[in-house]
């Protein structure tokens, strides 16, 4: 249920209007659109447009569009005063938390770095990925060259506000070309599955920024495929922090696997991550604003238990609309030590589509 407080209307406004407003939440939190996460306010401009403060996915709605806060400087406040006494218009629990592209939705995920936001109560994000990675340099007088593709299906589920489950369903194609043979040798399967838990467990916002902090926890499956499963049931353990302001954000991880496999997969695993993502296009967000394009720069580094070592650099681009994330990008080897008979990778590249 969505109750409204105290102190959300100016004097003259119209009652028919908040109930007008109170309806359009609660049909969004009904659909479950994804636009409203706790919205806790609703308020009138001067300009008669009404104003919905959702601290929960930091957006404010202005009636069926949102809009930044720069486009309305009356209702921010001057440092050190309090809105709700400076601007009697807008609710006690205030615009001055709203962040990001208010149009837009923030990726729950980047291109290959997680990020400590979560979707909305009973929002889902569904994504789909195609890795294309190619391997050579050879130690051994086989001459391998392998590339492989990976089409991972990801679904982000909110089962509150800070708590989410997340499961990836991982088809993978190989190809491996023998030059001391000649022979091509070719594999389709599932890879293991790994299914997660992440717990927003802190949360700072302030005027146009945030900042979060989450955990990790979970367990990857096997999935028994004969070419590409561990056979194995995996622990899996993180933290992921996140800091956004109006026109960027910072993200990083940590996560670590417990490898309890054979061979190949007896080792364990961590990986580390960071990404910086700056809004590129337009400039400045105007009203109504339906996309936006942004930048990416990662650094994405794995360790191995058996002393190998990959980091990668990773530039890409985001294009994100109201409804749809397109994402583009390449991981470029920046350091490779490795032990044993592996291949050295050239590169990744990534094509991304997220529906939500």
């Amino acid at each position: 249920m969505i109750a409204l407080v105290g102190g959300l209307c100016a004097a003259g406004c119209q009652p028919t209007a908040l109930a007008r407003a109170e309806r359009q939440l609660l049909w969004h939190k009904s659909i479950g659109v994804g636009l409203l996460d706790r919205p806790t306010g609703i308020a009138v401009h001067s300009s008669g447009e009404l104003f919905v403060a959702d601290p929960g996915s930091h957006q404010v709605r202005v009636d069926s569009s949102l809009r930044w806060l720069d486009s309305y400087p009356d209702l921010r406040a001057p440092a050190g005063r309090e809105p709700e006494k400076d601007n009697p218009d807008i609710s006690p629990h205030g615009l001055v938390v709203a962040w990001g592209d208010p149009r837009l939705p923030d990726p729950d995920a980047g291109l290959n770095t997680n990020v400590a936001l979560t979707p909305p109560a009973g929002g889902t994000i569904v994504r789909t990925q195609w890795r294309f990675s190619r391997f050579s340099d050879d130690p051994t007088p086989m001459n391998r060259k392998v590339t492989v593709s990976t089409f991972p299906l990801t679904v982000i589920h909110g089962l509150t506000e800070d708590l989410a489950v997340i499961g990836t369903l991982p088809l993978v194609h190989r190809r491996i070309r023998i030059g001391a043979t000649g022979r091509t040798i070719e594999n389709d399967g599932v890879a293991d599955i790994p299914l997660q838990l992440k717990w927003r467990v802190w949360e700072k916002d302030e005027l146009l920024k945030t900042t979060r902090f989450a955990l990790i926890g979970g367990l990857e499956v096997p999935s028994y495929d004969r070419d590409f499963s561990s056979r194995s049931f995996d622990p899996i353990t993180g933290v992921v922090w996140t800091y956004q302001e109006k026109d960027w954000w910072l993200d990083w991880d940590v996560l670590y696997q417990f490898n309890t496999g054979r061979g190949a997969f007896r080792h364990d695993a961590l990986k580390y991550d960071i990404a910086y993502s700056r809004r590129l296009l337009p400039l400045e967000i105007p009203a109504k604003q339906p996309w936006a394009l942004y930048g990416v720069l990662e650094l994405n580094g794995s360790y191995t238990a058996d002393g190998s070592h990959r980091v990668f650099g990773s530039p890409g681009l985001q294009l994100i609309t109201s409804q749809i994330i397109l994402e583009a990008g390449v991981q470029l080897p920046m350091v490779q030590e490795l032990n044993g008979n592996q291949l050295e990778r050239d590169f990744t590249l990534v094509l991304s589509l997220r529906f939500q």
